[in-house]
């Protein structure tokens, strides 16, 4: 995943009044969560159990009964919170208006709005 992604992704949550000069914005932070949650699905949810030490592959952690259970709450959890961003993804993926194919100018809506 690239840097801007992250970038769009941080510009589209920062936005608390969306207007729609902010959907081109918005579209990219959600078409980048949907990269950045199948990168998630793919790459690190089959190792997850082996990453924190839960297989039988994995060995060597020392660790207090905290620190255990710190591991088992994201081995555990992260797939089930990945499977409801998923979903509140699609549902703002519905839920967002396509882009117009022109966009009104920010300037002419004020003169319209001055002229009025």
């Amino acid at each position: 995943m690239e840097p801007r992604q992250f970038q769009d992704i941080r510009h589209a949550l920062s936005l608390t009044s969306p207007t729609i000069w902010d959907l081109p914005v918005l579209h990219r932070g959600v078409t980048a969560l949907k990269i950045y949650t199948e990168i998630i699905r793919c790459s690190v949810l089959p190792k997850v159990k082996d990453i924190f030490g839960f297989s039988s592959l994995s060995f060597g952690y020392k660790d207090t009964p905290d620190s255990r259970l710190h591991r088992r709450l994201v081995v555990y959890t992260l797939p089930l919170n990945l499977e409801r961003l998923n979903s509140h993804i699609r549902e703002l993926d519905r839920l967002l208006p396509p882009i117009p194919d022109e966009m009104p100018s920010i300037r002419t809506n004020f003169l319209v709005r001055a002229a009025v």
